[in-house]
Formats: structure tokens, C-alpha cells, sequence
């Protein structure tokens, strides 16, 4: 299986799985913003966003314009992230609260289960 794929399948089955997760349990979706309040947390967080990061970068960083652009896309978005939470963990702390706040935060998850399964099935598909 070339890199790519692996990446893809990978990738978008953590995704679909994780975010169907917090489809059925709606609450968990609180209880994981109220985890990111703890300055630990979010350091570790910002640890794993960027050696994740680099991990999909190293693999595979190309741009064109196919679907595989979203993998070097998801490498980077992991590890600009990742250095944010490592740079400034204060401002989770008043993003989360804006979170919270917010109606549309339920519909993330479904968005996500959507792309995960596009790169699960262009993981085998391709």
C-alpha cells in the first residue's frame, strides 16, 4: 500500500471513527472542551498536534490538486496548531470558553465523520 493511502485510510478512519463517537455521545463533546481548560492538557495537545504533524509531513508533503493535498494540508493544520497550543496555551482557555457558547459546535462532528470518510475511502479506492 503506497504512503499516501496508508496516510489516507489512517487519517480518515480516526476521523470517522472519533467524530461518530461524539455524534452518539453529545456530551463528550463538553467533557473534552472542559479537559482543554487544564494548561496540561493543552500542552500535550500541542506536543502531540506537531510530532503528529511533522510524522505526515516527513511521509508525504505534496500539493496538487487532488485529494491527496488534504493529507500534506491535515500535516500542516497539525503542526501550525500544535505550535500554537504549545506557543500560547492561555488563549485555549478563552477560545474554549467561545466554544461553549456557541449552537453550531454539534454540527463539527458530522462535518468531520463527512471528510473522514472521504479519505477512508480514497485510502482503498486509489
Amino acid at each position: 500500500m503506497p504512503i499516501i493511502n496508508f496516510l489516507a485510510a489512517l487519517i480518515g478512519g480516526s476521523m470517522a471513527i472519533i467524530a461518530l463517537s461524539l455524534l452518539i455521545r453529545p456530551k463528550s463533546i463538553q467533557s473534552l472542551l472542559g479537559l482543554m481548560e487544564h494548561e496540561t492538557a493543552v500542552l500535550v495537545h500541542g506536543i502531540l498536534r506537531v510530532v503528529l504533524g511533522i510524522a505526515i509531513l516527513l511521509s508525504y508533503s505534496v500539493w496538487d490538486a487532488s485529494w491527496k493535498a488534504l493529507i500534506t494540508f491535515f500535516g500542516w493544520a497539525l503542526l501550525l496548531s500544535g505550535a500554537f497550543l504549545l506557543l500560547w496555551p492561555e488563549r485555549v482557555s478563552q477560545f474554549i470558553a467561545k466554544i461553549k457558547q456557541s449552537s453550531w459546535i454539534a454540527i463539527i462532528p458530522l462535518c468531520v465523520v463527512l471528510v473522514g470518510c472521504f479519505l477512508l475511502y480514497a485510502g482503498f479506492a486509489w
